[in-house]
């Protein structure tokens, strides 16, 4: 996957399958560009008529490999025909071209996650890897998931630009993919949790790549060092400003040199 030459383009994301059948093989790729010459007023946000079905099948996938497989059925042939539009696709072209808002274009409701599961949670996981090693990735992240027996809601991957920071997770270009995951609320269901995490971590650092520091803090100092080689420098800087640590965290707590 390369970089778009297409300056127009001003936001772009994938939306990876979780069905059993295409598990993180196959992927929709949403792309925003810039219109010029809209007229009229934007419609104002309002309540998404479809949460109510979205939120049923999310939860038919927490326990059913039948659910997962029509969730992604859902997204990928149904709910691109039901997406609000300004305009009809056949005013707003190129075909398939949908006329949107930016607030729109960002606007998902949260009511879809809610649940009357008390024996189920979910955990947002992110990893950022080179973008020529996108798909060994999420190969080796395939091979985990499966193996470890993990409920895989929602998989994306998003374009991360290289930054300059204290602990930088994209020192150059790079594919950010977000994992929101099913899990048991139990003391097994966390050991477990933290295990996959630890194992995507090491296919993130084998590829070259960095993970999310503040989620949940499952990985190993080494993991931690291996990721963010400058954590030590980091650490001292911490001191340096903070002698008598007046700002405290768990994330310094559990991994700073003292």
């Amino acid at each position: 996957m390369r970089k778009s030459p297409d300056d127009g383009y001003r936001l772009m994301y994938g939306h990876l399958s979780t069905s059993p059948g295409s598990f993180l093989k196959e992927m929709i790729v949403n792309t925003y560009r810039d219109v010029d010459g809209l007229r009229g007023e934007i419609p104002p946000l309002k309540r998404d008529q479809y949460v109510a079905p979205v939120r049923f099948v999310l939860n038919l996938a927490k326990i059913s490999t039948f659910g997962q497989r029509v969730k992604w059925m859902g997204e990928k042939h149904v709910l691109p025909r039901f997406r609000h539009c300004y305009a009809s696709r056949n005013d707003a072209l190129p075909a398939e071209a949908c006329l949107l808002s930016r607030n729109h274009a960002l606007h998902v409701s949260l009511d879809a996650l809610k649940h009357k599961l008390p024996n189920h949670t979910e955990v947002l996981q992110e990893y950022f890897v080179p973008q020529d090693r996108l798909i060994s990735f999420l190969d080796a992240m395939r091979d985990v998931l499966k193996r470890k027996h993990v409920v895989l809601l929602n998989a994306s991957v998003r374009v991360v630009h290289a930054d300059d920071l204290a602990l930088s997770y994209a020192s150059d270009d790079m594919f950010g993919v977000v994992l929101y995951l099913s899990q048991a609320v139990t003391r097994h269901g966390n050991a477990e949790m933290a295990a996959v995490n630890r194992d995507l971590i090491d296919a993130a650092i084998d590829h070259g790549g960095t993970f999310y520091l503040p989620y949940q803090l499952n990985y190993s100092r080494a993991q931690l060092s291996a990721a963010y080689p400058n954590i030590g420098e980091f650490f001292d800087m911490k001191r340096q400003y903070d002698p008598s640590l007046r700002f405290m965290n768990q994330f310094y707590e559990k991994y700073a040199d003292t």
